[in-house]
């Protein structure tokens, strides 16, 4: 069995390989060539976490996939992440376990933003004039560094709840805007083709 770390992993990614298998699941999981059993959910309310148990294997594919992630949103201010997670990976033909992931959920982070980036490829005007964000954490920079490879457009518009976030997302650009709020975002606030 492979053992390998988020550093061994973010070392090997190739995001065009990766966001082909995206491109491929979906297409799959459209024609119903996906095998998925209902998702396993945990609440710790105590702790202000929970973990959820996701599997997939597609119709031909030698190897089904087993994610474990956990959230536990207090943990920034006991100096933790609050997203762990890792994958195991195993033979669809004899039921051996042929790699455990121990990703600390960046997979998960990943493939979220190349769903995105596959779809701004799709769905995104041909010219974007603002790519607009809500919240400025690890996702929303994972989806920024995605989109960029499918736009020009670099007019970045951040709403976050944690400002501070949203400076400290170097190196992304500089002309981004936040703004901190409860209020909810009003679709009249946004301007087209954002």
């Amino acid at each position: 069995m492979k053992l390998l770390d988020k550093n061994a992993i973010i070392t090997r990614f190739d995001a065009d390989r990766a966001l082909a298998r995206v491109r491929a699941g979906f297409i799959a999981y459209s024609r119903g060539d996906v095998l998925s059993a209902p998702v396993q959910n945990f609440h710790f309310a105590d702790a202000n976490g929970d973990c959820c148990v996701k599997s997939a294997y597609i119709a031909g594919e030698k190897v089904l996939a087993v994610k474990i992630s956990t959230g536990f949103y207090d943990n920034p201010a006991r100096c933790l992440p609050s997203n762990d997670g890792l994958v195991l990976a195993l033979s669809a033909t004899d039921g051996r376990v042929l790699a455990l992931l121990q990703d600390q959920g960046w997979l998960t982070t990943m493939r979220t933003a190349l769903a995105g980036r596959l779809a701004a490829s799709l769905l995104a005007p041909a010219k974007v004039e603002a790519i607009g964000l809500l919240g400025a954490g690890e996702q929303a920079r994972a989806q920024l560094e995605q989109l960029m490879q499918v736009t020009d457009c670099r007019d970045v518009r951040v709403w976050s709840r944690q400002p501070e976030q949203a400076a400290a997302s170097a190196p992304l650009p500089r002309n981004w805007a936040s703004a901190r709020s409860r209020r909810p975002i009003r679709a009249r606030w946004l301007r087209r083709r954002t």
